[in-house]
């Protein structure tokens, strides 16, 4: 094999062939069955970067970026295409910038390693990519869908202990077999048993928790809706795309909350707790201050009284009025005879005793509903289907009470997020209910990579999930991560289910994403310690 290997380093284009097979690797391993190519997709790039050092090339860090970059994009355009069905030529810039971010952890290794005169090897090549994957999760462009850790999302009963580490633990597994992988086939410093123990042995432990995990709290029956209204024409008076208005297509708000309430009582007993309408499903607008005067919540909070144990949990478009009175917060708005006001994405709990709570959306979609740095980049995103950016946030977590149900009033994006989920869990949530539109990206693998996402969220806190979708998947997930039942895409259906209630918190849920802090406090120091000694050798 280490003949072949040799002779392939001598073509003109081995660089680029690398650079090509990595990106394919890592977009496959995002579909099933491929998920296992994950452990040798970055093993393209460790050689990529040991060949750019040992031959000496010049301007090696801006080489190996380049080529990393080009291996990124590949990545995500095979996972994250389906944006183009929602954005058009807006999603060139999105691959384009999400890909030479992800190439900048390639780039810091590269640089430390060489300025360390090879002290960290591979170590860096870990330190620096989780530090990325941390830092894209808490600043503005953060963009984490191809976070390492997520493509088991696919596969659950292989991470059974991300209760234990989230997300990052996956991200860490990779990279280490990964590297184990590179040392056996292109260094022979290994033996084939090294990765293979190491692919093996969490996987058997993940397994063996997977068949022997019993569902933790009582139980509590629950119904989830799924109206099935297009996004572009008939969920809206505009179309998102076009910017038309959809006179012909457009179903009257009025009819729409009919339809959420025809299909939900057939489905509703004495004993159902929750109900869930999807985001957006009261999209007259609702002021938080004077939420009792709006009809959408009188009519809702009348027929919620027939059910005496019943609370809804839906996703209501929401705005707060401030006055003349400005400085309120950064995302205000103002308009002549209105004065200053922000709008949010929101859920509401409805139970039938004239009162509400709200949650305002805090993970925000970039372009959709923020524009991060807008004095720069305002002018080039597109409007992904949402507001043309400056929704309001909420900093803290809310919990929505009914009886011993304590629900994570989730919505959308935000169920992408490990860390952020735990502060639910520590607010006392012991259920996650997931309303979202996935609507806009069509029948693509976009509503089914969301879907799979939200069983790692039940793995990491121990929580089942109840999620509602305009379109997309609505169903139940149990606390291994386990479909137990669920809505098809472009089905029109409401679906009944009885789910745990975990009181308990794991070691994810206390700690969340230690490993990424843990990374992220080593790298700077490695960089410095890396140039001071390349300053010594000189």
């Amino acid at each position: 094999m280490f003949v072949i290997i040799a002779q392939w380093r001598t073509k003109k284009y081995y660089f680029l062939f690398l650079s090509l097979i990595s990106g394919v690797l890592l977009s496959l391993s995002w579909y099933e069955p491929f998920t296992v190519l994950a452990f040798l997709a970055l093993v393209p790039l460790l050689e990529l970067e040991n060949q750019i050092t040992e031959q000496e090339i010049k301007r090696s860090m801006l080489t190996y970026f380049l080529y990393g970059w080009l291996a990124m994009l590949i990545w995500n355009i095979g996972v994250i295409w389906w944006l183009w069905n929602a954005a058009g030529f807006a999603t060139l810039g999105a691959w384009i910038a999400n890909s030479f971010l992800q190439a900048l952890p390639l780039a810091f290794f590269h640089m430390a390693r060489k300025a360390s005169a090879n002290k960290y090897k591979s170590f860096g090549f870990i330190i620096f990519w989780m530090t990325f994957e941390y830092v894209h999760l808490h600043w503005d462009l953060s963009w984490v869908w191809l976070n390492l850790g997520n493509v088991f999302a696919n596969t659950p009963s292989w991470v059974q202990w991300y209760s234990l580490t989230g997300s990052f633990g996956g991200t860490l597994w990779i990279l280490l077999v990964n590297i184990l992988v590179f040392k056996w086939i292109f260094q022979q410093k290994l033996s084939v048993y090294a990765p293979v123990l190491l692919v093996v042995i969490p996987l058997a432990i993940s397994l063996i928790t997977y068949f022997t995990y019993e569902e933790k709290g009582e139980e509590m029956e629950m119904v989830v809706v799924q109206p099935n209204l297009d996004c572009y024409t008939e969920k809206f008076h505009y179309n998102a795309k076009t910017g038309a208005r959809n006179q012909p297509t457009f179903i009257p708000y009025e009819e729409q909350l009919k339809r959420f309430i025809s299909l939900s009582e057939p489905e509703i007993t004495p004993q159902t707790g929750f109900l869930l309408f999807p985001e957006t499903a009261l999209h007259n607008g609702m002021e938080t201050g004077s939420y009792q005067t709006f009809a959408d919540f009188r009519k809702v909070n009348d027929w919620i009284k027939k059910y005496p144990n019943l609370a809804l949990i839906s996703g209501v478009d929401a705005y707060t009025k401030y006055g003349e009175k400005a400085g309120n917060s950064p995302t205000e708005r103002y308009a002549d005879g209105f004065g200053y006001y922000d709008v949010y994405g929101s859920s509401i709990l409805i139970s039938g005793v004239d009162t509400a709570e709200f949650y305002h959306k805090s993970q925000l979609v970039i372009g959709a509903e923020t524009i991060p740095f807008k004095s720069i980049l305002k002018p080039l995103i597109m409007n992904f289907g949402g507001s043309s950016g400056g929704l309001g946030r909420q900093a803290k977590r809310e919990v929505f009470t009914n009886g011993a149900g304590r629900a994570a009033p989730v919505i959308c994006y935000e169920s992408i997020y490990g860390d952020f989920m735990t502060d639910y869990m520590q607010e006392g949530a012991n259920f996650i209910a997931i309303v979202t539109n996935d609507g806009w990206w069509g029948n693509t693998s976009g509503h089914r990579q969301h879907w799979n996402y939200a069983k790692l969220r039940a793995i990491e806190s121990r929580k089942a999930v109840a999620r509602s979708a305009n379109t997309g998947i609505s169903g139940f997930i149990n606390q291994r991560g386990e479909t137990i039942s669920r809505i098809e895409y472009d089905e029109m259906a409401a679906l009944k289910s009885s789910i745990h209630l975990n009181n308990e918190l794991t070691f994810y849920d206390e700690h969340g994403d230690y490993l990424g802090r843990l990374a992220s406090f080593l790298a700077p120091f490695m960089l410095i310690a890396a140039f001071i000694k390349k300053r010594l050798l000189k």
